[in-house]
């Protein structure tokens, strides 16, 4: 059944649950880490530190944060999270950290026992975990916003440290000139062998990825036309990526990337204005795809959530249908995102 939460998460959205996907353990509005009951988890309060925090939400123009349970702490729980830029750069994530929840304090609904641990100084153009090969440990990527520069870390029983540090080498693309860029959207596919870096005004980084060794074996860019304030999900199978910006939604098929990139268009804005008010509209806002295989997009301004029903379909028998999922409340902008939490182990002898 739905819960009245009386906290505002608006773009930020990050919520963490049981294995079973039934008891919220912990959500946060990118200010706050907040219980069950809706309360400040004890040292939950006051996360990312930086310009936003009582101005404004700390990331408004880029994905909330993740969360994984821990590899070898019982019911303990990772949360990644990062500030926005300052007031002239809403598009850059800057200083990323951790902060370590453990659900057995406080009579089961939680503590922030470690808060705001500082894994990357400075801005970046965007991470994302997958699970290593062994299926109980994690990777991290991290991309420098600068420099061509991808920090690769492990999450197991030492904690989160530094595995390795590659440099990209991506002859048709520039970090040079990224003051002028927006990097949107970073992240893996559902089967971790792809990590995609998606540039607004450019088009996609794409890198091969070794879940056994943490290497990538493959790094290559491919221009799309500039798409304004967009996201991108992935199909269960990893072939298709959807992109969209406010007004258009399109499918890529990633086994054609050697070829360059095809745009599908599969859908555009319908017009509609679903709250009765002309600012707010049911443009397509942040996606994500579910544990039961549709991908999920949330609108500017509605009660409803655009669907992919058949994601791992070409083209138009993908089943997208506009404002297709009632919710109990108006939502702006607002969709989790994770990882890929049921991967299954790899045999990497």
């Amino acid at each position: 059944m739905p819960t009245d939460r009386p906290v505002t998460l608006n773009a930020y959205a990050h919520i963490m649950s049981d294995s079973a996907g039934t008891q919220v353990l912990y959500f946060s509005d990118g200010y706050n880490i907040y219980n069950r009951d809706n309360e400040a988890m004890l040292n939950g309060d006051t996360i990312n530190e930086g310009y936003w925090i009582g101005v404004g939400q700390p990331d408004e123009i880029t994905y909330s944060g993740l969360s994984v349970p821990s590899p070898y702490l019982e019911n303990n729980y990772l949360y990644f999270h990062h500030e926005a830029g300052n007031d002239l750069d809403w598009i850059v994530r800057n200083n990323l950290y951790f902060s370590q929840i453990d659900m057995e304090e406080e009579d089961g609904k939680g503590a922030v026992v470690i808060k705001d641990s500082l894994i990357w100084n400075g801005r970046f153009a965007g991470f994302g975990l997958t699970k290593a090969g062994d299926g109980a440990e994690w990777w991290m990527l991290v991309v420098d916003y600068d420099s061509p520069v991808v920090n690769t870390y492990t999450i197991d029983e030492m904690g989160v440290s530094l595995h390795h540090v590659d440099t990209l080498l991506l002859p048709n693309y520039s970090f040079l000139s990224a003051e002028e860029r927006n990097f949107s959207y970073s992240g893996f596919s559902p089967d971790g062998t792809q990590f995609l870096l998606f540039d607004e005004g450019e088009g996609l980084i794409v890198l091969d990825f070794d879940r056994c060794s943490g290497q990538f074996n493959d790094a290559f860019f491919r221009p799309i036309p500039a798409m304004n304030r967009t996201s991108l999900a992935f199909s269960p199978n990893a072939r298709f990526a959807y992109i969209n910006s406010l007004e258009n939604l399109v499918q890529v098929d990633l086994n054609s990337m050697e070829q360059g990139i095809v745009l599908d268009t599969i859908a555009n804005w319908d017009g509609a204005f679903p709250l009765g008010n002309p600012f707010f509209a049911d443009l397509f806002a942040y996606s994500q795809l579910a544990p039961d295989g549709k991908v999920y997009i949330a609108s500017v301004a509605s009660a409803s959530l655009h669907v992919i029903e058949r994601p791992n379909l070409p083209g138009q028998a993908c089943g997208f249908r506009q404002l297709a999922f009632n919710l109990p409340t108006g939502n702006f902008n607002s969709i989790p995102h994770f990882p890929n939490y049921r991967l299954e182990p790899l045999d990497c002898d």
